[in-house]
């Protein structure tokens, strides 16, 4: 019964630090930007039926600060924030 009991609780401890490690060694990443003009780019384009057409391109470097390397990952940038020495972050204009 013992040897059972220790198997258990062993299997479980085993189980938890295999996440725990898995979780603390994850590929993290980063978006940067640096707000020069170099990395934005307006464009704006007619149509055949007269209306105008506007885009911005924005240069993006997404880097891994994890300990393991993130494969197949895929990264959708949906806003971007100014990020104020504050520590506060203002909505940009694109």
């Amino acid at each position: 019964m013992l040897n059972a009991l220790g198997a258990i609780v062993g299997g479980l401890v085993s189980g938890a630090l295999q996440l725990f490690s898995n979780w603390c060694s994850r590929p993290r990443l980063v978006i940067d930007y640096e707000g020069r003009e170099a990395d934005k780019i307006d464009t704006s384009v007619r149509a055949v039926d007269g209306t105008s057409i506007g885009d911005i391109f924005v240069r993006a470097r997404v880097r891994n600060t994890g300990h393991r390397t993130a494969k197949g990952a895929l990264v959708f940038l949906t806003s971007l924030k100014e990020l104020h020495s504050s520590g506060s972050t203002t909505p940009t204009s694109f």
